[in-house]
């Protein structure tokens, strides 16, 4: 009957495929090549993860972390650049990281590159393939973003930084007045020691315990001209609304001469009181964990993967690389139970040898701010948009490309037997 349409049989479909896969296999062999075929598997659940360049994980893990705060990715989403005044945009640090990001967030790629980035950091390819560490990559990372623009570094200051203060004082009065000499300053992390501890709070009440110093280490107070008996130590000022950690693992061995890494098991609370840090007095300071970079192996070498809490939605995720999973409610529950060690009502808290850098997020009833895809740039969300679409036809080129790949299977002994058989007639 006219006006019914006519399905397609098998052979016009397959017909209809191959003319798809070769209009589109030069471009798929090419993005193959320079890529994997990590960016041409499909966005999962858990987002877009990050490709490792050969020792990049370290980066993937902090990188997937600071995407999942909020107010910092809102902040690299404001950054205007301009050429005058950044100069060459593959140079420019946090245009590199905006467009990352932006890729986390919008892209239908299962996997996004960080070379872009790395280059505008001025790594090489023995950069990329040498591991270095979460930490210091995070300090770098922000001063190279603080001094490319001031709205960055107001951000950055807002959210990360926190006063400290290091002192050496008279252990007692002398002459009706204590002694002492102290220094305050911004910090954008801790470095707290873990050795023979077995919980975080127990770590930091460590850093903040004074040292005596007396006996053949006493202090030489130049005000008095003399030796005296000290406390050292620091107080710890005003705490940010993102308190970055540093549990020291990897510390030099004197009897070995050699680095080598802390295996204590922390445990990480999930709701972590702070009061004892600071001035607050009985008034509670409760941060929540919000990110754990864990790095599984030795001081000389090892994997880095990091879990990230979202916010606004309250999932937990494992990014891995490439691979971002969201955790599910027993995946959660298995990961922040107590130990079999802990008492049965203990608080929940991650247990962990591996755990190295920690984000702890201040609790507030203030709202956090949920990040719009029109946050991104209008020109950069237009061009990934344009992306989405040329990668949703290389992920259908890349299906066909594995469905109609031709495997051949050579037998170790196949030439060797050919042979045999061509000499066996020969004498026939």
């Amino acid at each position: 009957r006219m006006g019914v349409p006519v399905e397609p049989t098998e052979e016009e479909e397959e017909a209809e495929e191959e003319r798809f896969y070769e209009a589109h296999c030069e471009e798929l062999l090419a993005v193959l090549r320079s890529c994997g075929p990590a960016k041409l598997q499909e966005r999962g659940e858990g987002g877009v993860g990050l490709m490792n360049q050969g020792a990049t994980c370290y980066m993937n893990s902090l990188l997937q972390s600071l995407f999942y705060t909020p107010e910092f990715r809102l902040a690299v989403y404001g950054f205007e650049y301009d050429p005058d005044l950044h100069g060459e945009a593959s140079r420019c640090i946090p245009l590199q990281l905006q467009k990352l990001f932006a890729e986390l967030q919008i892209s239908v790629a299962g996997a996004a590159s960080t070379k872009d980035l790395t280059t505008a950091c001025g790594f090489t390819g023995r950069d990329a393939m040498q591991q270095h560490d979460v930490q210091e990559l995070c300090r770098v990372l922000f001063d190279a973003l603080e001094r490319s623009s001031s709205l960055l570094a107001d951000a950055i200051r807002g959210l990360y930084a926190g006063k400290s203060t290091s002192y050496i004082k008279c252990r007692e009065e002398i002459n009706g007045k204590v002694y002492q000499s102290a220094r305050t300053e911004k910090y954008m992390d801790l470095q707290v020691p873990i050795q023979d501890c077995s919980s975080l709070e127990e770590a930091l009440r460590k850093l903040v315990e004074p040292e005596v110093m007396e006996g053949d280490n006493q202090w030489l107070c130049e005000e008095l001209g003399e030796k005296v008996d000290a406390l050292k130590g620091l107080t710890i000022e005003t705490l940010p609304k993102i308190l970055c950690i540093q549990l020291l693992r990897f510390v030099f061995d004197v009897a070995t001469m050699r680095r080598k890494k802390l295996s204590e098991v922390v445990a990480l609370p999930l709701i972590l009181d702070l009061a004892f840090l600071s001035d607050s007095g009985s008034k509670p300071s409760l941060y929540q964990l919000a990110a754990v970079c864990l790095h599984s192996g030795t001081a000389h070498g090892g994997h880095y993967h990091a879990f990230a809490w979202d916010p606004c939605s309250g999932a937990w995720r494992d990014a891995n690389d490439t691979r971002v999973q969201v955790l599910s409610a027993k995946q959660c529950s298995a990961l922040f139970g107590a130990d079999d060690s802990a008492e049965p009502q203990a608080p929940q808290a991650l247990h962990s040898a591996d755990a190295y850098f920690l984000l702890y997020r201040q609790v507030s009833e203030t709202e956090v701010p949920r990040v719009q895809d029109a946050a991104i740039p209008q020109c950069l969300r237009d061009q990934l948009l344009s992306e989405n679409q040329r990668l949703s036809r290389l992920q259908r080129a890349y299906d066909l490309h594995r469905k109609l790949l031709e495997v051949k299977v050579s037998h170790p002994l196949a030439a060797q037997r050919a042979l045999q058989r061509y000499a066996a007639a020969q004498l026939e």
